[in-house]
């Protein structure tokens, strides 16, 4: 067996070795990095899509209270059905975004109602269906929050230094933002 020397050559070997074996780390690091901030886009999206149907799920219950009271109008129950439909039938998630934007403003307007009229809040199915729709809604406007920062994040870290390097060796791409730069926008 050989005994190892601590020549020049050698030591140079080692240096580079080590340099190289610190690069790929540092690669495989910021690779990680990138799918993991891909996986909290997507994660975020999908909670969006949950309590986005959730929402629209509720809307039969809230149709069902609401019809007990002649004060709400007859055509803002009907543009919510239908907007409900529209909605489950949506080819993509744009236009289910657009239709969600839509039947928030419709519930706005039942929400006004309900608040106009002390007596339909003292009516419990109705004030629980209420409490269920602003909490689908504030877990919307929070996963919105999230899925805007996510992808915020994400976006920079792939066109800084040096993480553009391994976001172009490997395909990393921008993501869209489908809600701009704050949620309601």
């Amino acid at each position: 067996m050989a005994d190892f020397e601590f020549g020049p050559r050698n030591v140079m070997l080692m240096i580079i070795g080590l340099v190289l074996l610190i690069f790929i780390i540092w690669m495989g690091s910021t690779y990680n990095k990138f799918v993991q901030m891909e996986e909290d886009i997507d994660g975020n999206w999908n909670e969006i899509m949950n309590q986005e149907e959730r929402k629209f799920d509720l809307i039969p219950q809230l149709v069902n209270q609401s019809e007990q009271y002649q004060e709400f109008e007859k055509s803002t129950l009907e543009n919510i059905t239908a907007l409900r439909t529209q909605w489950m039938s949506a080819g993509s998630d744009e236009e289910r975004l657009e239709v969600s934007d839509e039947m928030g403003s419709l519930i706005d307007d039942i929400i006004i109602t309900y608040e106009a009229y002390p007596y339909l809040q003292a009516e419990g199915p109705l004030r629980a269906v209420m409490d269920e729709m602003a909490g689908t809604e504030n877990r919307i406007a929070y996963r919105r929050t999230k899925y805007i920062e996510a992808v915020k994040d994400y976006n920079a870290g792939i066109k800084k230094f040096p993480g553009v390097l391994v976001a172009n060796m490997f395909g990393f791409e921008e993501r869209e933002n489908l809600y701009g730069s704050s949620p309601g926008s």
